[in-house]
């Protein structure tokens, strides 16, 4: 039997944060790998035209997904972080809870999708993505042990095995020239995988009980309601996230359908390098918050450091390597450069967004985040319409990095009324970084050439510790 976060000492917590993130940004970093292999072949072999259909109905699989999740993770991870005997009647109640919202999930997925008016091809391909449905219910069970117990690494060896049976059978599908709908029940199958894996490998973490015993206050009920307002935000997330592609298909043609998307692949790199740092950070936060204020501020501003340095070092290096990256894609790819360096701006802005929104989260504002959800979803809509047609995938890119900065301002101002701040020291260190570092890429060419593109990357990093902007410690926030 496993320990939870509140059995962990406060160094052995810390020290174990790190650990686990560090495996799921070695572990994500490696399955990112694959998934670009895989999106290479769609292209390569399919057509971009062809991955563009695959990549929305993989897009819409993510908003099935949050209809699933109904934000009772993070509830459910938070509530097992600061109180003691709550995990087994949430375990229990989730598996209620999952069951349902599957079924809504399938309905809500395929229902958009009929009144929409898609093409015959690309509505049977939905129908094949339905069973994802029941994979994700069940990821999504063993995900809140996982968490709650520190022990993220364990999910990521079972998602890493699915990628790994993912990118050779979509391979050999989309070589032989299969249709849309058989390169989607490849994703399917691969998901099935996953799921069974994490059902095997939580089974040693289950606490054994009488039912009897069981606190009737975490009944499904329980959860249905304290989630629901960070589900409505979280649902308004995903209509966010999917309004790009959903615009671009309905007012562009397939072609540039495939461009954006594959070049926000790569967008989706950047904020995998921030996602296990906040999620990792986000039950030892909600512990702190309750037991030990002053090492909660401290822990604060130490991981938004951290968070800030990372997004931009992996941004600008991005960047400076945008026509190389997309190339790895199909030469054709490259015809999406400015729309990715567009992109990648407002990826970096998205990953401070998503450490600020972990905090809101963690002091209870739940309130607050669908306020800011709602100012985010119609500012990136209105954006979109106004860019669109007039600039194209280069459009769609600026409207998502003009709401993403509405958001960020937004949400800082919302922390700084809840008593919650953040150091934004170190930010006078990289602005001048990042200046000097773009400037040197003009003057040498690194804009051009991968080879020097990458060594002019190198110097940013370099130049933060030779002007003491950045120290070893602020890359080990459990120090804090």
């Amino acid at each position: 039997m496993g320990t939870t976060l509140t059995k962990l000492e406060a160094p052995q917590a810390s020290r174990t944060a790190l650990h686990n993130a560090a495996v799921q940004i070695g572990g994500r970093l490696a399955m990112t790998v694959m998934r670009f292999l895989a999106a290479g072949v769609v292209i390569r072999h399919a057509g971009v035209e062809t991955y563009g259909e695959f990549a929305l109905v993989l897009a819409m699989m993510i908003f099935a997904e949050a209809v699933i999740d109904f934000a009772m993770t993070d509830v459910a991870v938070r509530t097992i972080a600061q109180e003691s005997g709550a995990e087994r009647p949430l375990m229990r109640s989730l598996v209620r809870a999952k069951i349902l919202l599957a079924v809504v999930a399938s309905a809500v997925f395929a229902g958009a999708v009929l009144a929409i008016g898609y093409p015959r091809h690309f509505q049977l391909a939905v129908l094949v993505a339905l069973g994802n449905s029941l994979a994700t219910a069940v990821v999504l069970i063993n995900r809140v042990s996982f968490r709650a117990r520190l022990r993220m690494g364990r999910e990521v060896l079972a998602e890493l095995v699915s990628v790994a049976c993912f990118v050779p059978a979509v391979w050999l599908c989309a070589r032989a020239g299969q249709s849309l709908a058989v390169l989607v029940a490849c994703f399917v199958g691969a998901r099935m995988i996953f799921a069974g894996l994490t059902v095997l490998l939580s089974t040693r973490d289950r606490e054994a009980g009488d039912p009897d015993t069981l606190d009737r206050r975490y009944n499904a009920g329980w959860l249905f309601r304290e989630s629901a307002v960070l589900a409505a935000s979280m649902l308004l997330m995903r209509c966010y996230e999917i309004g790009d592609p959903l615009v671009i298909s309905q007012l562009l043609d397939e072609r540039a359908l495939g461009l954006y998307l594959g070049a926000q692949r790569f967008i989706g790199l950047l904020t995998m390098l921030i996602y296990p740092i906040a999620h990792t950070w986000f039950p030892l936060l909600s512990a702190y918050l309750m037991t030990d204020r002053p090492r909660f501020e401290r822990s604060v501003s130490a991981v938004f450091r951290l968070v800030s340095f990372v997004s931009l070092w992996a941004g600008l290096t991005m960047a400076l390597l945008a026509e190389w990256l997309l190339g790895l894609l199909g030469a054709d790819m490259t015809a999406a450069a400015p729309a990715f360096r567009l992109l990648l701006a407002a990826g970096v802005v998205q990953c401070l967004m998503t450490y600020l929104g972990i905090l809101i989260i963690a002091m209870r504002g739940h309130r607050a985040v669908i306020y800011i959800t709602v100012f985010a979803v119609i500012s990136k809509l209105g954006w979109l319409y106004v860019l669109v047609p007039l600039h194209g995938i280069v459009g769609a890119a600026g409207a998502t990095l003009g709401s993403e900065l509405g958001v960020l301002l937004v949400s800082v101002f919302t922390l700084r009324q809840m008593k919650c701040r953040c150091s934004w020291r170190i930010w006078a260190h990289l602005v001048p970084a990042l200046a000097v570092t773009l400037g040197l890429a003009a003057w040498i060419g690194g804009w051009r050439n991968p080879w020097l593109g990458g060594a002019v990357a190198a110097v940013f990093p370099l130049l933060l510790f030779a002007t003491r902007g950045l120290t070893l410690a602020d890359l080990r926030p459990q120090k804090s």
